[in-house]
């Protein structure tokens, strides 16, 4: 691992280790610039991943350099997809980077403590009310989350920072995938905490309600303090499956249960109806008979709409002598049912009729050969699909391959830069810039960048320019001491009534003010 003190891309310094994964070593570290900790993350395979002498990441087996190549993707779009989304409860993601032959990404330092660290250090689970507002701060996470069309996918409480003012926050974006954007199964899960679609890795059937079962048994355990019911238990035995602890309230337990149940349908299917149960109390119908459509609108791309039936029925509690009229309503309704039934019978028998007699005169037959000719399978249609994938997938190589090309030529500016000694070599710096920059732009000619990407290189552009002109300003600050005339009795660096040396650096810490002019300034401090 990288030791205490290493300097990370000149711009973060290591003060100590975090914790370490399957995939990855997460650093404290600290801004060089401005003094700011953060959480550094590292790409790095157990088993796999190695380090020389220089801190550089090796791979062991060249075998396993392909491995290697395809999970460091998987890492840098865990990165973009934590970075696109903005929530108080999301931690926040402000870079990513590759160096040392790895790459990395640099996250808010949250200073707190795992859920999972929570319970584990006092001893004992939370109360309700502290538990229910960790829960309400996730779910609003979560809704950021869905409406970006992104599943989270390891929801746990070893994945949820509270810090030191109760503020909850989801890590790990790891496991994360864009919804029905694929058909890849997921690799990595906690059995705890995954539902039936995930053990049976169907990546068709997972969506909000994944995470939202995963949120159940955070819940569960963080006001238990008992791993939550496996899910085959929960199949045989219900609602006795969970065992709770007898200062739970009635609405927690109903909501933990809901949000658990085996079959996904039976589980809320986004957090809005989560919401609408703590405020009402009130459990929808069973969907059983329900048309349920799957609609991606601007306020969630989850949103899960339901045809109610019982829409226009008459409310039982009414005022005065009302009852009479509402008994004439119902009547009329059962009357017009009725009548729907026999046009409903009627319409049938003529149906059947009429496809009696096509059978019949074998229309019908002809008209199932004629579809049965016309349907041909064709490899043509087969290939143009695999041609499609695989050119999505080079579309992705090169955008990787135009980033990486772009951020390491503004890294190598930026080392040349603190290295010059003249205008001159700026000057030449900024041509060699402008040159390798439309070079690089012709050689990846019509690839796009992403937003998140382009928007990394405009920031690290910006800080490379402000570098530039510092340094020129320090250039110029130098030149113009060197020429300065210097009187010998003022030159001297030694005092001559005590005999010691005069403290620069106290001299250059006197104010000044943006009206002076530079020649003024040094001659109030030389002469």
């Amino acid at each position: 691992m990288l030791p205490v003190g290493y300097i990370l891309k000149e711009k973060y310094k290591i003060l100590g280790h975090i914790a370490s994964g399957g995939f990855g070593n997460t650093y404290l570290a600290v801004t060089i610039a401005n003094n700011v900790r953060v959480a550094v993350k590292e790409f790095f395979i157990k088993n796999i991943n190695g380090y020389d002498d220089n801190h550089q990441v090796v791979v062991y087996n060249k075998n396993n350099q392909e491995l290697f190549q395809k999970q460091m993707k998987k890492f840098f779009n865990e990165a973009q997809t934590q970075a696109c989304i903005n929530n108080l409860h999301v931690v926040n993601v402000t870079e990513s980077f590759l160096c040392n032959q790895t790459a990395y990404y640099v996250m808010e330092f949250v200073d707190g403590q795992t859920l999972a660290q929570v319970i584990k250090t006092n001893g004992k689970p939370l109360d309700n009310d502290k538990a229910i507002d960790i829960f309400l701060q996730v779910i609003d996470a979560l809704f950021a989350i869905h409406k970006k069309g992104i599943l989270h996918l390891d929801i746990k409480p070893s994945n949820i920072m509270v810090d030191r003012m109760g503020t909850a926050k989801i890590i790990d974006f790891g496991t994360a995938k864009v919804a029905h954007g694929g058909s890849d199964t997921i690799s990595t899960f906690t059995p705890a905490y995954a539902p039936m679609e995930v053990h049976q890795q169907r990546p068709d059937a997972i969506g909000p309600w994944t995470d939202i079962y995963s949120l159940g048994a955070t819940l569960y355990y963080i006001i238990t303090a008992k791993r939550p019911p496996q899910e085959t238990d929960i199949v045989d035995l219900g609602e006795k499956a969970f065992s709770f602890n007898d200062n739970t309230d009635e609405m927690t337990r109903r909501l933990i249960v809901w949000m658990m149940k085996p079959a996904r349908k039976e589980r809320p299917q986004n957090v809005t109806e989560i919401l609408k149960f703590m405020e009402t109390g009130v459990l929808p119908r069973s969907r059983e008979d329900e048309d349920h459509t799957m609609l991606h609108g601007e306020d969630s791309p989850f949103a899960t709409v339901y045809n109610d039936s019982n829409e226009g029925q008459q409310q039982t509690v009414v005022q005065g002598g009302g009852h009479g009229r509402i008994g004439d309503e119902v009547n009329a309704k059962t009357k017009k049912s009725h009548t729907g039934c026999w046009v409903f019978i009627i319409l049938t028998l003529i149906t059947a009729a009429v496809g009696y007699y096509l059978y019949d005169r074998g229309v019908i037959d002809k008209w199932f050969t004629k579809q049965k000719q016309e349907v041909v399978v064709n490899d043509d249609s087969i290939q143009e699909i695999n041609d499609s994938v695989n050119q999505e997938r080079i579309k992705l190589e090169q955008e990787i391959n135009y980033y990486d090309a772009m951020h390491s030529l503004l890294d190598e500016m930026k080392e040349k830069v603190e290295r010059a000694q003249t205008e001159e070599e700026i000057d030449s710096l900024s041509k060699e810039l402008d040159e390798k920059w439309n070079e690089t732009n012709r050689l990846y000619d019509g690839v796009e960048l992403t937003d998140y990407h382009q928007n990394t290189l405009v920031k690290i552009m910006e800080e490379l320019e402000k570098q530039i002109q510092e340094k020129l300003q320090t250039i110029q600050e130098e030149e113009l001491l060197s020429i300065l005339p210097i009187d010998d009795d003022s030159s001297s660096s030694i005092d001559e009534d005590n005999d010691t040396e005069i403290d620069v650096d106290t001299l250059e810490q006197q104010p000044v003010t943006e009206d002076d002019e530079l020649d003024n300034v040094i001659d109030d401090l030389l002469f």
